[in-house]
């Protein structure tokens, strides 16, 4: 899964009150506070992502490194599928007939659209 530190990189921007979680862990272990703005002059950081220790450890959802992903939950809209529901994979992959297939390389490519749910969670 993408870590906090590249999607940040990618031209990510986090919500406030948003959680970030470590890998193996269910338990938030960062908050993003919010982004003071101030007119005439530059974007301040409460946050201040470039100051921080090592941002490639966190990660947007419960993130654990070789578990089998059983399922996702969509957080945006994507076409042909419901938006907010639990969505099960079939052989790996969110299918839609044989049009659409996102593997599991695809939803850890894109935490900001696929939340993953592993074996026994949600």
């Amino acid at each position: 899964m993408r870590s906090l530190g590249s999607l940040l990189r990618g031209g990510f921007v986090p919500n406030r009150e948003q959680v970030f979680f470590q890998a193996y862990s269910e338990v938030p272990s960062l908050k993003f506070v919010d982004i003071e703005k101030r007119k005439r002059r530059p974007v301040d950081y409460i946050f201040k992502p470039h100051e921080h220790d090592d941002l490639d450890k966190y990660y947007l959802w419960p993130y654990f490194p070789g578990k089998r992903i059983e399922a996702v939950i969509l957080t945006k809209p994507i076409p042909f599928f419901p938006q907010g529901k639990k969505l099960q994979l079939v052989d790996g992959a969110l299918r839609y007939k044989d049009l659409i297939i996102y593997n599991e390389e695809m939803i850890y490519m894109f935490p900001t659209f696929f939340r993953p749910v592993y074996i026994g969670d949600y």
